[in-house]
């Protein structure tokens, strides 16, 4: 998304970033290498992106001068008040002071989908309650004044080749279900796959596709689909497009979703998406595709998967459309430009 954003920002654009893993120490040492970056090279950007891995407030204070004019957005593309932790794992609360001291510092807040800033808030407010005394009386008004939902910008013209291709012509064969996400707990694989268990113990001829590394040990469940796997590993950008254009559908029920960039990409090349009806979808998918998109307990995810199989060929319609890279940047940068 960093060179999606840098091939449309006006001017001269750079992009820095750290890698994926142990996302906790990343947020607690990336404003020191950040920093360095700055310091040592003397940068005075005008416009400065950060998302929510990012202390921004620790970053401001170590270059005072040199971020002293530069307008900072903070792109909240998840946060550590709402993120569902694992049942073996301790909470943390430096990690959302860390979201609230950013928030605090940013001179806007982007923000990836309204269920999103709306959870926030309310977790925020939450959170503050907590605090035993002192706390600045304008944070949440703080808050809601800097902040932005936008989405997330999508390449739809990358994108666009591919879904034309694909609906002209259908490879023979049958059902394809693409699953192009983590297989952490906050995705809830194990309920997805055991729901397609049961639909090939019941006699449903399908594949499932896998795409992404395997950081974790896939769910148990998924051994009763041996048969039906094909598993794509970590593929590079355009083998990964053309093996996920072939598929039928995309299917996700995660903890916790607030934009679902893998369902969006998958939605623009042409899948139909059978994902859970709360979080974010209800905002992004369209009213009048619900019924046929969206599930509420194990017997809708199931009929939806049916009327698929019975369907071969369906494809959906672009409804991520309206967030087309150079249309969100524009956005952003009108509103920028009334701060």
């Amino acid at each position: 998304m960093t060179s999606l954003l840098a091939r449309f920002l006006p001017g001269e654009t750079r992009t820095e970033t750290l890698g994926s893993h142990l996302f906790k120490w990343r947020m607690g040492v990336a404003s020191l290498w950040f920093a360095q970056t700055i310091n040592t090279e003397q940068l005075k950007p005008g416009l400065l992106i950060t998302t929510d891995m990012l202390d921004l407030s620790r970053l401001r204070a170590l270059c005072p001068e040199q971020l002293h004019k530069t307008q900072c957005v903070l792109l909240m593309h998840e946060n550590q008040l709402s993120y569902p932790r694992h049942r073996d794992e301790r909470e943390d609360l430096h990690l959302g002071l860390t979201n609230l001291f950013s928030c605090w510092v940013a001179d806007l807040i982007w923000w990836n989908s309204k269920h999103h800033y709306e959870l926030f808030i309310e977790r925020a407010k939450a959170f503050i309650s907590m605090f035993p005394k002192r706390v600045p009386g304008d944070l949440i008004d703080r808050i809601v004044d800097r902040s932005v939902v936008l989405g997330l910008p999508l390449d739809c013209d990358e994108l666009l080749p591919l879904r034309l291709a694909t609906a002209s012509h259908r490879r023979p064969g049958c059902l394809r279900i693409a699953w192009n996400h983590r297989m952490q707990h906050d995705k809830n694989p194990d309920r997805v796959f055991a729901r397609l268990a049961k639909l090939s113990s019941d006699g449903l001829d399908f594949n499932i596709h896998l795409f992404g590394p395997r950081h974790q040990k896939p769910p148990q469940v998924l051994n009763q689909l041996k048969h039906r796997v094909i598993d794509h590993g970590f593929l590079d950008r355009k083998p990964y497009l053309e093996a996920l254009s072939q598929c039928d559908v995309v299917v996700a029920d995660p903890a916790q979703e607030h934009f679902g960039l893998s369902v969006a990409e998958a939605v623009q090349l042409g899948l139909w998406p059978i994902v859970r009806n709360a979080l974010c979808y209800p905002e992004l998918i369209p009213e009048s595709l619900h019924t046929e998109c969206l599930f509420n307990d194990d017997q809708q995810f199931e009929a939806l998967i049916l009327v698929a199989a019975a369907q071969l060929g369906r494809r959906c319609q672009p409804v991520y459309h309206r967030f087309d890279a150079p249309q969100i940047v524009r956005q952003l940068c009108e509103r920028l430009s009334n701060r």
